[in-house]
């Protein structure tokens, strides 16, 4: 029975009651992605080569969903403006519905034949072993779902994990952990460890996060060879309203994590967040498209000299968006 369960689309945990349903022998719930991490410069095996490939988060996911015309045109956005991966919110509301549900099978099916990937996002195990595995075994039985699983926990917000906060009242307390930036922390990590089980081997790992350097107790070094042992590839914002700041504004952790990557023998993988929100990039995301902030951050980068030249351990993978309502009125660049 182990042995047999163990089959379930190569992962850790396949619910029992679903494989003895449906027999999930054989099921690829999730396949590595197909295309090269790539960033300005580099290539993409699931676009025919295209140069500049990026990632964007999908938000109001329900909206698009019930719409063919919403459909259609997030899909020819991303093919237009060279998006290889879309990083879908609101994955808990479209998994609850088996109306919701057949639509994002829809979307990701007309999305999967265009070449595009698709990451699962989610703020705990829950949403990932209860709603997605489940989904993905049921609607993608023999061909790829979701690429990667993405944690989107902010624990170094301190109104979220302070005392009374959603994080503290909802995960931090009943697991005994402090409501603080630290004990959100060990719960963010320790739902990376559990993601892991739950992805199983060539399955991505994910994480978005932001100001980790904020944690003090395990030390930041400490942290930073924590996060590269956890994730396989890490998201990292860059929310500026000044184009010259935006890769200073990274640079710190991107040391703590090139150490930590250099300690570890490996080279990690950082994916920079820009967002299109009105008080940061947005105004110039609108109005030179997204090479004008990707140029930016670039210039930045060279300007403190070839920063990643010199830091042969952080790989620069694509640059990413926040959130396709933002952005999906920007002219074709």
């Amino acid at each position: 029975m182990m042995m047999w369960i163990l089959r379930c689309a190569g992962l850790q945990l396949c619910l029992l009651a679903l494989c003895c349903a449906n027999s999930c022998a054989g099921v690829r719930l999730f396949e590595g992605q197909a295309h090269t991490s790539s960033r300005v410069g580099h290539s993409s095996e699931a676009t025919g080569g295209q140069e500049e490939m990026r990632h964007m988060y999908v938000d109001r996911l329900i909206a698009i969903l019930d719409s063919d015309a919403e459909v259609d045109g997030l899909i020819e956005f991303a093919k237009t403006h060279k998006v290889s991966n879309l990083l879908l919110y609101d994955l808990h509301r479209a998994l609850a519905d088996a109306h919701w549900k057949d639509r994002l099978k829809h979307l990701m099916t007309k999305g999967l034949s265009e070449g595009l990937h698709f990451t699962a996002t989610g703020e705990n195990t829950w949403i990932f072993s209860n709603r997605i595995l489940p989904f993905c075994a049921e609607a993608f039985p023999a061909s790829e779902c979701f690429s990667a699983l993405n944690l989107e926990f902010e624990f170094w917000v301190s109104p979220k994990v302070a005392d009374g906060g959603y994080y503290c009242e909802t995960y931090l307390k009943p697991q005994s952990l402090p409501c603080d930036v630290n004990g959100g922390y060990r719960y963010w990590n320790e739902t990376l460890g559990e993601m892991r089980g739950l992805a199983g081997e060539g399955v991505k790992v994910n994480a978005y996060v932001g100001w980790f350097d904020l944690v003090t107790d395990p030390p930041v070094d400490t942290v930073g060879g924590e996060i590269v042992a956890s994730t396989d590839n890490l998201y990292i914002h860059s929310y500026h309203s000044r184009p010259d700041v935006l890769f200073g504004y990274t640079k710190a952790r991107l040391e703590i994590l090139d150490a930590a990557a250099k300690a570890a023998g490996k080279t990690f993988d950082v994916d920079i967040i820009f967002s299109a929100e009105p008080n940061f990039s947005g105004p110039r995301v609108q109005s030179g498209g997204f090479e004008a902030v990707e140029e930016a951050y670039e210039s930045g980068a060279t300007g403190a000299g070839v920063f990643f030249g010199s830091h042969p351990n952080i790989h620069l993978g694509p640059f990413t968006y926040f959130t396709y309502s933002l952005v999906k009125t920007i002219s074709t660049q």
